[in-house]
């Protein structure tokens, strides 16, 4: 019989059970993340990446998950997957090489400063606002202090927190946002977890009728449209406006040239009469 050939899978940096391993996130991909997103005191070498210390996705370990998975857990055993998704790549040139996911969200958040990371705390109607299909303008249905605040970060993920859950982790009153490069942004939570999130609200508020924004794509599809045919309208009536008020300076100043020949001939009329006063 044919003698099986052992395989050694640590030399191979794979599992047992032939899936790549997860290996620490490096330092030179953390510490960025560190400075930009705020995270004072974080536990850091709880992140882990797939295969290489510079993964598409950073995933965030409890710390006894963390202490097996370096004492050589993965080449005894099949592991499929560890901890939660914390940072994933950017695509985009921003600020900083990752955005913020939903789904490690509220691991994140309690090593977050408002102060110095790209941290909002917003009252309910901007957490509503937040919670829609597609890319949407911050002139609509925002406060103008959301929209301010928001204008002043850079291109990339940002976290809101609905005003009064800032410390309630377990309930995860908090979604990622993204900051666009026009005057919008963008709600980047799965669609499962917006109906939660939805739910939850009309639990915390049973006295209140939510109106949410974009709620279904398809009538996100046509809002989009209206509102370029109104814009298009707007433009439209500004540019006849131009005309009309174009026309009416021509009128004006049609009107003031009329009058200033009639005053030159009032002028030689009376400068006439004045001559032939004095010849008399």
């Amino acid at each position: 019989t044919e003698k099986k050939k052992c395989i050694n899978y640590k030399s191979k940096g794979i599992t047992a059970g032939g899936n790549e391993k997860f290996v620490s996130a490096s330092e030179s991909t953390i510490d960025p993340l560190i400075e930009y997103y705020g995270l004072q005191n974080f536990p850091k070498d709880q992140l882990m990446c797939r295969a290489k210390p510079e993964g598409k996705t950073i995933y965030f370990v409890g710390k006894a998950v963390k202490r097996y998975m370096d004492g050589g857990l993965q080449d005894r055993i099949m592991t499929i997957n560890t901890g939660l998704k914390a940072f994933e790549r950017n695509n985009n040139e921003c600020a900083v090489g990752y955005r913020v996911n939903q789904e490690g969200i509220h691991y994140l958040v309690p090593y977050m400063t408002e102060s110095c990371a790209p941290l909002m705390v917003v009252d309910v109607d901007d957490f509503v606002n937040c919670i829609g299909v597609g890319a949407f303008e911050l002139g609509e249905g925002f406060s103008s202090d959301f929209a301010e605040r928001v204008r002043k970060l850079p291109v990339g993920s940002f976290v809101v927190i609905l005003r009064g859950y800032e410390t309630a982790y377990a309930q995860k009153m908090m979604m990622v946002m993204w900051r666009c490069r026009g005057d919008n942004v963008n709600c980047l939570v799965s669609k499962v977890e917006k109906l939660g999130m939805k739910s939850k609200l009309r639990a915390l508020f049973p006295d209140r009728k939510f109106d949410f924004v974009n709620d279904d794509e398809e009538k996100f599809k046509k809002k989009m449209e209206d509102r370029k045919k109104e814009k298009k309208a707007a433009e439209a009536l500004e540019a006849k406006s131009d005309v009309v008020m174009e026309g009416a300076a021509d009128d004006k100043k049609k009107n003031n040239e009329i009058k200033k020949v009639a005053e030159a001939k009032s002028d030689v009329v009376m400068e006439g009469a004045a001559n032939d006063q004095e010849k008399k």
